[in-house]
């Protein structure tokens, strides 16, 4: 029995200390979570810093993307660069090829490789220089004969036969030709002018004394087609 009172009288304490424990844990909770009272606050607060987390990391995402991509799209300026300079190289080339052409096709002979004359049905032998060297006091060679044709009249491979000699010769001298001079083939309506060596020289003396210098054109049947006289001192 006196158990009994003893503990109903520990139990009446008791119950005066309850309510202190609960004012304790209240000021205690307050001072260390002074915003757990507005626990829906707290929960929107989460929301947003979660959201803002999100956001800043899918930012941090494009940028690192952005970051990534942009230098290929630098480069790809670079390759189109390139490729234009080429171009012009090849342009320049292409144009370069263009010019010389156009010059190497101007010419003053025809498709056939003739070089057409003024004359026609007739043929022109001229004397156009010749070239002589002193041998001695009373002596001199001539060595070189240029000359044109000009054919106007057939298809033929001229023949020249040349005469050297002075006024005081006689008939019979001066119609014995001292050299022969070969060309090639000459088309009708075409000239040629040329310069031929002669090899062994014509020797002449009195070189005080005008020369006369003869050409004359054979065709193939040693036919005289024309013939021409210069004069010339040797100085």
């Amino acid at each position: 029995m006196k158990d009994i009172v003893i503990k109903a009288d520990t139990l009446h304490k008791s119950l005066y200390l309850i309510p202190i424990i609960i004012l304790i844990a209240v000021i205690v909770a307050q001072y260390f979570y002074p915003h757990c009272s507005a626990c829906s606050t707290c929960g929107t607060a989460g929301n947003s810093s979660t959201q803002l987390t999100a956001e800043s990391l899918s930012d941090q995402q494009k940028d690192l993307t952005n970051t990534t991509s942009s230098p290929k799209t630098e480069e790809q300026p670079k390759e189109e660069t390139e490729t234009q300079t080429e171009t012009t190289e090849t342009n320049t080339t292409q144009n370069t090829t263009v010019t010389n052409t156009s010059s190497t096709n101007t010419t003053t002979t025809s498709s056939s490789g003739c070089t057409p004359t003024d004359v026609s049905n007739k043929i022109e032998l001229l004397i156009n220089k010749i070239t002589y060297i002193i041998k001695g006091e009373d002596w001199a060679k001539v060595t070189k004969v240029s000359y044109t044709i000009k054919n106007g009249k057939i298809d033929f491979k001229p023949t020249l036969r040349v005469y050297v000699y002075d006024e005081n010769d006689d008939e019979t001298d001066k119609d014995v030709y001292k050299e022969v001079l070969l060309t090639e083939t000459l088309a009708k309506s075409c000239e040629i002018t040329k310069e031929s060596v002669i090899s062994s020289g014509i020797s002449y003396n009195e070189i005080n004394k005008t020369k006369t210098l003869k050409l004359e054109v054979l065709d193939e049947d040693s036919n005289s087609l024309a013939s021409v006289t210069k004069t010339f001192k040797t100085e």
